[in-house]
């Protein structure tokens, strides 16, 4: 059967209701729900025999989002959903224009995860342990990403123990960083270390050793580790915390062992 809507004599919306594939018994049906545009009925919806669910899209030819009733699974793009929810070729947007968070949860029976912005700080984004209300990773707006921090200050900003099964490795030559501690890398194979915003000792491509001089091993020998200070140095020999002795350079450049 058919049930027609008309406008001034022209059909402008339409519920089909029609038997289903089985040409034999005929006991199985389907509904189709159809609109016009500009005066042509087009199929918008179809509720198959078996419970399945079409939604088509403008031209009324391709079913764009689709129930699949007997695997209760939903397509978005796809007739043949793999997921409980299958989104092909698209994106998926999550927003809030409130003031709660928009974020996606994964779940357990004993384990709640989510990925969330933080609309109330500066709209950053986390990944939350929700179980134990712990924020495991903070990305703010402007690039920088804090782990076991939600307020990272540097590109990466780590608020505990790193560990590396391997190495690190410096990547690039950088000037000297403007921190109170840091391991750097001042020219290529290099090694420098940093207290108080000042390079205090480095280690060069050949394995010499320069505290506060950037060019050790003056001689040169075939390795040294110099040490450089402005008025006096020395290399001091304790036991504990108790001065044993000392080699020295004063200030009117002896060299004494004390």
């Amino acid at each position: 059967g058919i049930i027609r809507g008309s406008w001034n004599g022209t059909v402008v919306s339409q519920i089909n209701l029609s038997a289903g594939n089985d040409t034999t018994n005929k006991d199985n049906g389907q509904i189709f729900f159809r609109t016009a545009e500009a005066g042509s009925t087009t199929n918008r919806l179809q509720i198959a025999e078996n419970g399945d669910i079409s939604f088509y899209e403008d031209t009324g030819s391709t079913p764009k989002m689709f129930w699949d009733a007997s695997t209760e699974r939903l397509g978005i793009g796809t007739t043949s959903p793999t997921e409980k929810l299958h989104v092909e070729n698209g994106d998926v947007l999550i927003k809030e224009t409130g003031s709660s968070d928009p974020l996606l949860k994964f779940a357990t029976t004993s384990q709640e995860w989510i990925f969330r912005i933080d609309n109330s700080d500066s709209d950053k984004f986390q990944m939350r342990d929700a179980t134990g209300a712990n924020t495991i990773f903070t990305a703010d707006t402007s690039g920088n990403l804090g782990i076991g921090t939600t307020t990272p200050s540097r590109t990466l900003d780590v608020g505990g123990i790193v560990r590396s099964s391997t190495a690190f490795a410096l990547g690039a030559n950088t000037s000297t960083p403007s921190e109170g501690s840091a391991i750097y890398r001042p020219a290529s194979d290099n090694l420098a270390f940093v207290t108080n915003n000042t390079e205090r000792m480095r280690i060069n491509s050949s394995g010499d050793v320069g505290i506060n001089i950037t060019t050790p091993n003056l001689n040169p020998f075939q390795k040294a580790v110099t040490l450089s200070g402005t008025n006096n140095c020395a290399y001091e020999l304790a036991k504990g915390s108790t001065l044993h002795g000392a080699f020295a350079v004063q200030g009117d450049d002896r060299v004494q062992l004390i």
